[in-house]
């Protein structure tokens, strides 16, 4: 599992994921203090004009609350950012089959995805928590943090429900075969559950509890209050997180017919002509394995395009145990080299 965060994080850092989110998250714990530093300011500015139409404006006081009130309106939007970029974690190994040989060298499947959803949880954690440092640290600079009741108690309600998306987002991706998919499954999981919010029986117990911040600042609902809302959050998301184990122990890691139309043809563009006839084999044969053999015995016998891109490293067997219906092609078709047979 060390492995596979070691990559994770290799892969956020080279695709500029991390990045990304590094600043969206940085910039939204900035724009709170900023917008409440500078309303008075604006207002100011804008009181001429507003005059000539008829609104006359009073002197603005600011504080940490309406710094702490802004920050609780801007955070959603860092988690929807965070969903967005996170969606392909798991759809962009299906597509490019880099499962396969990684599951087929020994390394479980629950590993996989345990390493992928505790990277996505670490990576949550870590960036909201900068955010939330970045506003506290303006907001004892500028004002005092000590009017806001329950200040960090609000924090963790609101990392708690990051947590609980994290898990919809894993359970979504175990079965989802694209970003869209993942994205309209967690989205409709969260947007079910903020309907579901809006009838006072189901208020209480539910994660979209865990949202109103504002309301523990200013001393609207108390600590206990926010219970059921806790327990609806850890339970459910034990729950994805099983459920996604399910699915991700019988889902196919790799889909032969994407990977021909938005894989094979884009590669075979730039290969030599030996790797075409490599590639023409590898098809060959897995065409003379549709043919004659059961549908059991492709889903074991399915090959990765990777030994055959150039510059690729030799991957070796792709199969633990040498399966006989590949030599049995080969009896059909002497010139392929059976793709699970060492290369």
């Amino acid at each position: 599992m060390k492995a596979f965060l070691k990559k994770e994080w290799m892969e956020w850092l080279r695709t500029g994921r991390l990045m990304v989110l590094l600043m969206v998250f940085v910039l939204l714990g900035i724009m709170s203090p900023a917008l409440a530093k500078l309303t008075p300011w604006l207002m100011e500015t804008l009181s001429d004009s507003m005059a000539g139409t008829g609104i006359v404006t009073t002197e603005i006081t600011v504080d940490a609350m309406v710094s702490w009130a802004q920050f609780y309106k801007n955070i959603p939007m860092g988690l929807v950012i965070f969903v967005l970029l996170c969606s392909g974690s798991f759809t962009g190994e299906y597509q490019k089959g880099t499962l396969v040989p990684v599951v087929t060298k020994g390394l479980s499947r629950r590993s996989i995805l345990g390493a992928k959803t505790l990277f996505l949880f670490g990576s949550w954690t870590a960036l909201y928590w900068l955010c939330f440092g970045i506003t506290y640290g303006y907001n004892a600079y500028f004002w005092e943090n000590g009017i806001a009741g329950d200040l960090f108690f609000a924090g963790v309600c609101f990392w708690l429900f990051g947590i609980w998306v994290a898990a919809v987002l894993a359970f979504v991706s175990a079965f989802a075969g694209s970003s869209a998919q993942v994205l309209s499954g967690t989205g409709g999981a969260a947007f079910g559950v903020y309907l579901l919010g809006l009838f006072p029986t189901f208020h209480s117990f539910l994660p979209a509890k865990l949202m109103e911040g504002t309301a523990l600042l200013y001393g609207a609902e108390k600590p206990e209050s926010y219970g059921g809302g806790i327990a609806a959050a850890v339970i459910m998301a034990a729950l994805c997180l099983a459920a996604g184990a399910v699915c991700f122990d019988k889902r196919r890691l790799w889909w032969f017919w994407g990977n021909v139309v938005f894989g094979v043809l884009p590669i075979s563009c730039r290969l030599g002509w030996m790797d075409g006839i490599l590639l023409s084999q590898w098809a060959v044969t897995y065409c003379s394995n549709f043919c004659f053999f059961p549908l059991g015995y492709i889903l074991r016998i399915t090959p990765s395009l990777a030994p055959y891109r150039r510059g690729a490293p030799n991957l070796g067997n792709v199969c633990h145990v040498p399966d006989r219906p590949t030599r049995a092609a080969s009896r059909f078709f002497p010139f392929c080299r059976p793709c699970c047979m060492p290369c």
